[in-house]
């Protein structure tokens, strides 16, 4: 959370995190110590271990992304631009996902604006962030973290 290590596969942890931001930390975890079970457990001539550790490493990697984001966490984006319908037409064809379109009003030029609200998966954001960067270069975009996402198209826990 706070791009520190502690040593260890961290850093190769955090590396694959700023290369691809839209994966989990505890996905990233679970595939970097997987190499190192697998490695070590051909090694050891060990399949228990491998087994095993595999296992625990995929119990972790749970734990810690649901500890870290909450169970049913999520992005929320804002969209602020002038092209707000065709905004949300990008994001139901590149996600399925679909959005709101909320007036809005600059703070500087006082010029009419419009935001756009979208709720996803992490996955999901990065899609979105890079196709309205192709769609609008204009556009201004929040993309917060949401610890709680209820409703249709997210799962209920």
């Amino acid at each position: 959370m706070r791009k520190s290590s502690t040593g260890g596969s961290d850093f190769v942890i955090m590396a694959i995190k700023a290369v691809k931001p839209h994966m989990k930390l505890g996905t990233i975890t679970f595939f970097a110590d997987a190499a190192t079970i697998l490695v070590g457990g051909a090694m050891l001539r060990s399949v228990d271990g491998i087994i095993y550790g595999l296992l625990i490493n995929f119990l972790i990697a749970t734990a810690v992304d649901k500890v870290m984001g909450g169970l049913n966490s999520g992005k929320v984006g804002l969209v602020v631009t002038e092209q707000g319908e065709e905004v949300c037409d990008l994001i139901d064809q590149c996600t399925g996902r679909g959005s709101t379109i909320l007036e809005g009003r600059g703070g500087y030029r006082r010029g009419k604006k419009q935001v756009v609200m979208v709720a996803c998966n992490s996955k999901e954001m990065y899609q979105i962030q890079q196709e309205v960067k192709h769609l609008d270069e204009d556009a201004f975009m929040i993309v917060m973290n949401s610890t709680e996402v209820h409703g249709e198209g997210f799962r209920v826990i």
